[in-house]
């Protein structure tokens, strides 16, 4: 008998035994398991979990639903507050506290409540655009080459400011309601709250320069754009304008693509074909990719969220929908795919445990819990 092979023998049992009996669960408890609990589409909320006490339901910021024609509010329950379908020649902005409405032919801009309350009309002659906490608007013209700034009162921030061409993409600070415009030109153009401008710069370092995609830190601490061909540039600038960093991405799309800064685990995802690079905020250089699908599979669109420790992701492609909570550091908390094929927005409570995905005909929340709760 070969006393040595049989000692590796017992060794390597005792490890798989360790491994399986001891490692493993404890590894498994750290792997959240969902609860759905409750959905909301365009018939109704689904009460299938009421028996859940209503100290259980989280309180998100999202408290409204709207894709095309369809315009529903809800309570934290998922309950119907209030509903309007719209027709096909009417258009909507809104946000969870009100929506304004206008027509496709006409200068007329009405706003409601959330419930449906009529507040005012403005003559706009052009396409008005809410910020999500629905303080502030802005009027897009006609043309997309100039915008006027507004509170909800009515008062003008910012008269009629020529952009020198088609805007191509903007976005409000959740935070403080800061406005991030570009253009054709390559111009991007920073507005404050109080509708003075806080920087306005040029990414340039292309053949072509205009942007393609704009973002806003949550805090409005960082913007970013992408922009220009030979070479497509990714660019980071501080709130006062200062550039941190600007890198060649190795792509030559034309099309805008989906990026969000995350300051609160300072990443900055950027959406890449098949899937998302995560760069760091400091110095732009890649963490890590999360690949989604098989090679070559596209990418439509991302959407994303975050709170300290967490990022919460729906990508879209045209084969599938992928929701994907990550830590801060890239590990894979939770997965889900989406049967919407549309995602609009997701929301990360801070508590790490509740998440909203909302789609285009259905309003998703989930409870995260560990095992043995």
């Amino acid at each position: 008998m070969n006393w040595k092979h049989l000692l590796e023998g017992i060794l390597y049992v005792l490890l798989a035994w360790f491994v399986y009996f001891v490692a493993l669960p404890d590894r498994f408890a750290k792997v959240p398991y969902t609860r759905l609990l409750w959905h909301h589409d365009l018939n109704g909320p689904d009460l299938s979990t009421r028996d859940v006490d209503l100290s259980d339901f989280p309180d998100f910021k999202t408290r409204h639903f709207h894709f095309r024609t369809n315009l529903f509010y809800f309570d934290r329950t998922g309950d119907t507050r209030f509903r309007l379908a719209f027709d096909p020649l009417s258009f909507c902005s809104a946000s969870s506290r009100n929506y304004i409405t206008y027509s496709k032919v006409g200068k007329i801009s009405t706003l409601y409540s959330d419930a449906g309350e009529r507040q005012w009309q403005l003559d706009s002659y052009g396409y008005p655009i809410l910020s999500p906490s629905g303080n502030r608007f802005f009027v897009l013209s006609s043309d997309a080459q100039s915008a006027t700034l507004w509170d909800i009162n009515r008062t003008v921030l910012a008269s009629n400011v020529f952009l020198g061409s088609l805007v191509t993409d903007w976005q409000y600070c959740g935070f403080n309601d800061d406005l991030v415009l570009g253009t054709l030109d390559g111009d991007v153009w920073v507005f404050d709250y109080r509708g003075r401008l806080t920087f306005r710069e040029k990414p340039g370092e292309s053949r072509t320069h205009y942007i393609k995609s704009v973002s806003v830190s949550a805090k409005g601490a960082w913007v970013a754009t992408l922009s220009g061909l030979d070479p497509e540039r990714l660019t980071l600038w501080n709130r006062d304008g200062v550039r941190q960093w600007s890198l060649d991405t190795g792509y030559g799309r034309r099309e805008r693509q989906s990026i969000f800064l995350d300051e609160e685990n300072g990443v900055l995802l950027e959406q890449v074909p098949g899937g998302i690079r995560v760069r760091a905020l400091q110095n732009g250089r890649t963490r890590y990719v999360y690949a989604l699908g098989a090679p070559g599979s596209r990418l439509d669109y991302f959407t994303a969220a975050s709170v300290p420790g967490s990022i919460l992701v729906a990508a879209v492609g045209p084969e599938s929908r992928t929701a994907l909570n990550l830590s801060a550091t890239g590990a894979v908390i939770w997965k889900r795919e989406i049967q919407d094929r549309h995602i609009s927005a997701v929301e990360l409570n801070p508590d790490r445990r509740h998440v909203m995905i909302v789609g285009n005909e259905t309003v998703y929340v989930f409870r995260m819990h560990d095992y043995g709760e």
